[in-house]
Parts: structure tokens; sequence; C-alpha cells
């Protein structure tokens, strides 16, 4: 049960430290250096940080699912959006 937290605070770790290191090493202007990725590891960390996002919402867009089908399966229910 903890093993997603676990992953998903590991990765976030990670991706922190290749992006702490990029902007150590890297040049000063942050801005330009990450608006077009030049290095791999960049892109690596913005797939990485996707995938994460997918993951730790996969929860919520199970239960608005199942709301939006309770709601189209029961109509007489809902009277008013308000």
């Amino acid at each position: 049960m903890y093993a997603k937290q676990y992953f998903l605070i590991l990765a976030q770790l990670g991706t922190l430290f290749v992006l702490a290191a990029e902007g150590f090493h890297g040049d000063r202007d942050l801005v330009a250096q990450y608006a077009e990725p030049k290095s791999d590891s960049v892109i690596l960390v913005r797939f990485l940080c996707i995938a994460l996002a997918h993951i730790s919402l996969s929860g919520e867009y199970k239960q608005a699912f199942e709301l939006q089908k309770y709601a189209l399966n029961h109509p007489w229910k809902f009277t008013s959006w308000s």
C-alpha cells in the first residue's frame, strides 16, 4: 500500500536532485535554459514529472468517472445543477 507513496517520494527527490545539479553546473539563465531543453536529463525530468502527475491523479480520475456514471444512470435524482 505504501509502495506508491515511497515511489513518488523517491522519484520527486531524484528529479529535484537532477534539476539542482543542472542549475548549479549549467548556465545562470535558467529561463532560457529550460525553455528549450538542451540536455537529456531535463527532458527525462519533465517526462518523470508528467508520469508522476498521472500516477498521483489516477485515483481522482477514477472517482470523477464513477460520479459521472452515477449521474448519467440516475438522472431523476438530479433536477438542477445547483
